[in-house]
């Protein structure tokens, strides 16, 4: 279904979500509407920040892999367009 859509090098949308209670510095991840899941707390911190501040980010998949653990199916880019 979904994960059989995706592909490597189409973009993801980056949505800041500040309120969100379980982490101040989350960073959604969306796929053509759908929730992908979050950009990992331990790498969120400039991802939060350079929005909060207007700046540009964009983000495409460089990798997929199938593997139980869902946080390592998918690899990828995310880039300051300042």
């Amino acid at each position: 279904m979904l994960w059989s859509q995706l592909a490597a090098g189409p973009s993801l949308a980056l949505v800041r979500e500040a309120v969100n209670p379980y982490d101040a510095c989350a960073v959604r991840v969306d796929w053509r509407g759908f929730k992908l899941g979050h950009i990992p707390r331990a790498d969120n911190a400039a991802a939060s920040q350079l929005p909060d501040r207007g700046e540009k980010l964009e983000a495409s998949i460089y990798e997929l892999k199938a593997c139980f653990n869902p946080w390592d199916r998918i690899k990828m880019e995310v880039r300051w367009r300042g």
